[in-house]
């Protein structure tokens, strides 16, 4: 019962609860997507959908501290309650939230938008080794050759995950739409093309305000951009959101992923390279970095 009302809740706390009690969470909010009309096509039985999310759970890998199953499904719970918050979703009666005035933005994102967005958090960091992408391309790593140097982890998110819906929900992997969306939001989720979202973001709200705070008259190939595009900006939210939670829990996660960092710069000594990691390898413990740290990322790009 604790579960089924903390994923509706912003103050929801992935620390606190088990990878099956994680597992029974991302159930909840998956089914509570079914309940849409249209969505026949694509909804697995409750055993399905438990067999899907035990496969995504053990691709993840247990030994990186950060990003692992357990931030997946953080991950999912904010995109559910972003999506709650637009409209895109029916209300989630646990939460006692009633209907939401849709605006026209939010307008874009179909129940197939918003079933595509919560299997794509499920999935966006499957198999990640726990370092990033600037260290795997100044390795010289398998993986970045294999990719080109580029989005090289997201990329490679992007193909395990699909394996795995191949086998345990191919409905979904069959979809092309379906895909082809859920590629672009993980590919999103790369930091690194961070800026590239912001100007096209901004080119949203110019667009949006010129036509008085409306997408009528927008020919279709603008609607299908712009879709994916705020499709993009959620997961992109979503995937950065810790710093937003309550201070409890964001303390928590900055925790575990300075720890995760220092693990990437201990490899990096070891192999006599130069660091890869953004103002170098946390120094743990030593808080008035951590801080200048915490604010610079708040304000580079959270905000």
């Amino acid at each position: 019962a604790l579960i089924k009302e903390q994923v509706g809740s912003w103050n929801f706390s992935a620390h606190d609860f088990s990878e099956d009690e994680l597992v029974f969470g991302a159930c909840q909010m998956l089914s509570h997507a079914f309940s849409m009309p249209g969505l026949e096509h694509w909804r697995l039985t409750p055993g399905e959908l438990q067999t899907f999310l035990l496969a995504c759970r053990a691709a993840y890998n247990s030994f990186v501290l950060y990003h692992n199953f357990r931030h997946a499904i953080d991950v999912l719970q904010s995109v559910f309650f972003f999506l709650l918050r637009i409209g895109a979703l029916p209300p989630y009666g646990l939460t006692g939230q009633t209907s939401v005035t849709k605006s026209p933005i939010a307008s874009l994102v179909t129940p197939f938008d918003a079933l595509t967005l919560l299997i794509s958090a499920i999935g966006h960091d499957v198999g990640h080794p726990g370092v990033n992408n600037f260290f795997l391309v100044k390795l010289n790593a398998p993986l970045a050759q294999l990719y080109n140097d580029n989005s090289v982890l997201e990329a490679f998110h992007c193909a395990a995950f699909s394996q795995i819906l191949r086998r345990h929900w191919p409905a979904a992997f069959k979809d092309k739409q379906l895909r082809k969306l859920l590629i672009s939001a993980i590919l999103a989720t790369d930091m690194g093309v961070h800026q590239k979202f912001m100007e096209r973001m901004g080119s949203l709200q110019e667009k949006f305000y010129a036509n008085h705070k409306s997408v009528d008259g927008w020919k279709p190939q603008d609607i299908e951009m712009y879709k994916t595009l705020i499709c993009g900006v959620l997961i992109k939210c979503a995937d950065i959101s810790n710093v937003a939670r309550p201070w409890k829990v964001a303390e928590k996660w900055t925790q575990i992923l300075q720890e995760e960092f220092a693990n990437q710069g201990e490899m990096e000594k070891e192999v006599g390279m130069e660091t890869a990691l953004f103002g170098g390898p946390p120094e743990l413990g030593n808080i008035y970095k951590l801080a200048t740290s915490q604010i610079g990322f708040m304000s580079i790009f959270a905000l």
